[in-house]
Parts: C-alpha cells; sequence; structure tokens
C-alpha cells in the first residue's frame, strides 16, 4: 500500500514539477548559489539575460522531460551560455525560445545524460520511432505538456512504442535512449 502511494506522489509530482520548482524555491537556489560561488550570477540572471520565472520555466520543463536539477550551477551557467552566445535577454522576451533553450541544455549536460544509460560495455541502445509514429506525433496538440491524441492514434502509438521496446526488454538491452528529432521531444516526453 504505501509503494502505491509513494508512486502515485512521484507521478504527481512529476506531472506538477511546479510543486517542487516555485518562484520561491528557485530564488533561494539562486541566492545559495551567489554564496557558493561569488561573481557567478552577477550579471547573469538578476540585471540582464534571464529573469528568475524565466529561469523557473527553464527548470520546470527540464523537470517534466524527466531530468534532473541537481546540479544546479551547471544549468545556470548552460542558460547564460545560450543567452550570451544567441543575444537572449530580459529587455527583448519575444526571442525567448523554451524548447530551444531546453535543448542547449540538455546538449551541455550530454554527458551526464547518456552515463545513465550506457551499459557495462559502455554501448548505448537507441530506438528510433518509425515514419508512421513520428507523423501522428507531429500532428497530435500539446495540451499543457501533455499529448492529445485520438482513441485510435493513442493505441497505434502504444503498440508503436511497446513494439520498439519489447525485442529490448526480452533481451535485457534496458534502458535505451530514444532518439528523434527536437520538435518531437516535448510530444513525446508528453506520451511517455
Amino acid at each position: 500500500f504505501m509503494q502505491y502511494i509513494f508512486l502515485r506522489a512521484a507521478k504527481f509530482l512529476n506531472d506538477n514539477p511546479g510543486e517542487l520548482l516555485s518562484l520561491s524555491r528557485v530564488s533561494d537556489l539562486l541566492r545559495e548559489l551567489e554564496q557558493k560561488k561569488e561573481g557567478l550570477l552577477g550579471d547573469t540572471v538578476r540585471r540582464h539575460f534571464i529573469s528568475v520565472p524565466r529561469l523557473t520555466e527553464v527548470l520546470r520543463e527540464l523537470v517534466r522531460e524527466g531530468l534532473s536539477v541537481r546540479d544546479f550551477r551547471q544549468i545556470v551557467e548552460a542558460v547564460a551560455e545560450y543567452c550570451s552566445s544567441y543575444g537572449v535577454s530580459q529587455d527583448e522576451p519575444e526571442n525567448f525560445d523554451l524548447q530551444d533553450l531546453v535543448s542547449d541544455v540538455r546538449l551541455a549536460r550530454r554527458r551526464q545524460l547518456i552515463g545513465g544509460l550506457l551499459s557495462p560495455r559502455r554501448t548505448l541502445k537507441v530506438i528510433i520511432p518509425g515514419d508512421e509514429t513520428e507523423k501522428i506525433l507531429q500532428e497530435a496538440a500539446l495540451e499543457n505538456g501533455n499529448l492529445a491524441v485520438s482513441p485510435e492514434n493513442f493505441e497505434q502509438l502504444r503498440d508503436s512504442l511497446q513494439g520498439m521496446l519489447k525485442p529490448l526488454r526480452l533481451r535485457g538491452f534496458m534502458p535505451a535512449a530514444l532518439l528523434c528529432s527536437r520538435e518531437l521531444r516535448p510530444r513525446i516526453s508528453g506520451f511517455l
């Protein structure tokens, strides 16, 4: 029974990262980081590049996609590097592309992300969605981070993903990475 409660609580927190990552919590994390690494945040977050609410959006999206935000310093550095490289600032909010920024942070953290997926022989198992699956995902709508598909398409997506994973599970090749385009990533993570 306790295991069920724990799983339901974990699912709720995974589906609702805002419950853990409020503006005040992110602001507290920034203060702690400033105390540990003086000068790191000087012009980065508060004054020039990105506001605390925008940084909170980025962290929530990372959590929504199942990525750890435990290494907060590295995430802040990746956000600052992105903002500096692409000229993103608080003064021009129309230049802010959440998915592009999250993809850049993910890319900066690729070693940590891939490290958890490597087999003992240091190989990576990758699955790629088929053309029909990609087409259904591209046509589906995103509503509050969740994928909205018709019941028929849901069944087809589920069967397709289970079909890709079944041989890997049977042979003990889990975990595996799902390789897809940047545009499909939020849709697939919304489905999974």
